[in-house]
């Protein structure tokens, strides 16, 4: 079935999802970028646990086909041994009792993945709460934390009984990206204050549509769970945050973060209107509309594009509107962020992978595999940021269900919607 790991001075790297998309197309290849670049290996056993788990000879096949599409430049050498460690485990969440054998994990505490959509974080970790589970465990789970300020809390509680807190990695991939780096780096040369900047704008749009596949999951969603939950509101709490001294230090940074989001505010319902708007895309050339998209329900309202203009509550930035637009389907892709300044030149931090492709460039997957080996939880999301970005998520979407703000439909390859009040 299984092998346990040969190499006992080396952690095993456990996967649950093994087989889905998170793992095949970022999570496998993102290791092995990593350990071409460091040229050894840094994990032993890679044991990849999902319903849909093949064969030891079947797994090893097609993730060797995904690692040559998805990681192309990694030596041949490397991918060959990366492919020689992996482990299949057929096993169900929603099974009772353990799966997996006590003596699993080998001598060095592993480190554990939870490559599953959101909306099965949390039977995930209850499921693994079941299994004899070593102590030192490092778990790392994607974003999206739950799909409301409860259900977050729920993930939370559950997480709990795995590991502590201070060993919990919960992964946006943007604070991964080199446009982290960016904005960290100018906020520690210059630390600007609200009064000299004018306003902040915050974007994350795409030219690409709502993959067909992934319609039914991001019906429940939409861009303000999504996008601005996650991404635009991390992006602004790196511009607002009182940064620690040490940016290393344990959760030091989350807890700043999370103070900053805490003093976000959303425009009186009164303003909402004007200062905001929801959008969902329509049929445009060879991009059918979202609402024909299987499994989509065009009931749900779902939006595809959400702009927002925020305040924040901190006397250093009276005044400062942060504008936040995620959207599908546009004309142009735009991630980033914009801090135009008063009496000076914009300062724009863009992210683009292209560009940034180069020898020892690597993706976000594999620095956030490196973050786990090492311990490294500075750029975790902490429970108490992940709390805060769902509060903000809700009272935008009950203050557009209380103010009736419309769904404005734009045709996809278009610039967006128009807001109601230019």
């Amino acid at each position: 079935m299984y092998a346990r790991p040969g190499n006992q001075s080396l952690p095993m790297l456990l996967v649950i999802g093994g087989a889905g998309d998170l793992a095949t197309r970022h999570l496998i290849p993102g290791l092995l970028r990593l350990e071409s670049a460091r040229d050894r290996r840094l994990v032993g056993s890679v044991l990849l646990v999902d319903r849909h788990a093949t064969s030891r000879a079947g797994l090893r096949g097609r993730m060797a086909d995904a690692l040559a599409t998805h990681a192309p430049g990694a030596p041949a050498r490397r991918r060959d041994d990366l492919v020689a460690r992996l482990e299949a485990v057929a096993a169900d969440l929603g099974s009772v009792g353990p799966v997996l054998p006590e003596d699993w994990a080998g001598e060095v505490p592993p480190l554990l993945y939870l490559a599953v959509p959101g909306t099965v974080l949390e039977t995930a970790a209850a499921w693994l709460a079941a299994q004899p589970l070593p102590r030192g465990l490092r778990v790392a789970v994607e974003k999206p934390f739950g799909a409301d300020r409860a259900s977050a809390a729920s993930l939370a509680t559950a997480l709990e009984a795995l590991a502590p807190e201070a060993t919990v990695h919960r992964v946006d991939h943007v604070l991964h990206h080199g446009l982290a780096d960016q904005l960290l780096a100018w906020r520690r040369r210059r630390a600007p204050e609200g009064q000299a900047v004018e306003r902040v704008e915050l974007t994350w749009t795409e030219t690409a549509p709502v993959p067909a596949e992934r319609a039914a999951g991001y019906d429940r969603a939409g861009a303000v769970r999504d996008m601005v939950q996650s991404h635009l509101l991390q992006l602004l709490a790196l511009v607002v945050a009182d940064l620690p001294a040490d940016p290393t230090g344990l959760g030091e940074l989350a807890a700043a973060k999370a103070e900053a989001l805490s003093t976000v505010r959303l425009p009186p319902r009164s303003d909402l209107a004007r200062l905001s708007t929801r959008g969902r895309y329509l049929a445009g050339p060879g991009v059918p509309a979202y609402a024909d998209l299987p499994g989509v329900d065009p009931a749900r309202d779902t939006e595809t594009y959400a702009r927002v203009v925020l305040t924040v509550d901190d006397p250093r930035w009276v005044g400062v509107p942060f504008e936040l637009t995620t959207g599908k389907a546009l004309d142009r892709a735009d991630k980033g962020v914009v801090l135009h300044l008063r009496g000076g030149r914009p300062q724009h931090f863009r992210f683009d992978e292209s560009a940034a492709q180069h020898d020892g460039w690597l993706p976000p997957s594999a620095r956030v595999l490196a973050a786990l080996l090492e311990g490294d939880v500075s750029r975790s999301v902490g429970s108490r940021e992940a709390d805060e970005g769902w509060r903000v998520a809700e009272e935008l979407r009950r203050g557009w269900s209380a103010a009736g703000v419309p769904l404005v439909g734009y045709p996809a390859g278009s610039a967006g919607p128009r807001p109601l009040h230019a």
